[in-house]
């Protein structure tokens, strides 16, 4: 099935013995899709592992059609996750040109990696990269879910969970800290780079604390909403922006 030029695409089968990859190439069987066309889909159990030859495949976070986690290239591999679990694919693959693939069975993928485990290391590998894109565009479609209902009514929306996803020290120990900061009504203030989560754990914290029930407002104290040129004539940038975040906050046009 693969030709020499084809199998150099994939790193995978470098390491392979020759009675191995003989095998591999009669085992492999062609699948091909048109433009668009859906190859694997969210829920479907394992189709097995694709072998991208020719064209490209767009990687789709579920409910979310049209948005690319990524775009793979011909020598990229996917239908890894199901088959390394045994579970359902967690993703959707979408053909987006003509697409020429390979594709080996999951009773042929569990012979495989039993008999050469460093094809198991090797899946592995790619599909922690792609768990953490995964991750990465879900809180970042999340963001934008609630830009656009917070641009509406001013409400942020809740999370789905109660607390960060993980099982690491330092992530046990910031959901540790969340809960016992939830249960208290003193002031919290969360710090960090851009791009840490602290909006997340701030949503968290609403959610799972004994103002939950209530609205949560979100804003940007570093660029809030413009005022009218009346109402700021003669301030400095420093009183501009104060004058803006409280209206912002408390609704008043009024400058005190």
């Amino acid at each position: 099935m693969l030709t020499e030029t084809e199998k150099n695409l994939f790193p995978l089968l470098a390491d392979l013995p020759p009675q191995t990859l003989d095998w591999l190439r009669q085992r492999l069987s062609p699948r091909r899709f048109l433009p668009e066309q859906t190859i694997i889909s969210s829920g479907d159990p394992s189709r097995g592992l694709f072998f991208l030859l020719e064209g490209r495949v767009r990687i789709e976070v579920p409910h979310h059609a049209g948005a690319g986690i990524d775009i793979l290239d011909p020598g990229s591999l996917f239908g890894e996750a199901a088959v390394l679990t045994g579970s359902c694919h967690r993703l959707k693959a979408v053909a987006e040109s003509e697409v020429r693939t390979a594709l080996l069975e999951p009773d042929d993928c569990r012979r495989l990696l039993d008999e050469c485990p460093q094809v198991y290391r090797h899946l592995s590998m790619i599909l922690a990269a792609k768990l953490g894109r995964t991750e990465a565009l879900q809180q970042l479609l999340e963001e934008e879910q609630n830009d656009l209902v917070r641009s509406i009514g001013g409400q942020e929306l809740l999370p789905e969970q109660d607390r960060l996803s993980g099982t690491s020290r330092r992530i046990t120990a910031i959901n540790r800290r969340l809960a016992e900061s939830a249960s208290s009504a003193e002031h919290v203030l969360i710090i960090g780079e851009s791009g840490t989560g602290k909006r997340r754990l701030a949503r968290l914290l609403h959610s799972t604390g004994e103002r939950s029930g209530r609205l949560l407002l979100s804003l940007d104290c570093s660029s809030p909403p413009p005022l009218p040129a009346r109402l700021t004539e003669g301030m400095s940038t420093t009183e501009r922006l104060e004058a803006a975040q409280q209206v912002a906050l408390f609704g008043r046009e009024g400058v005190e």
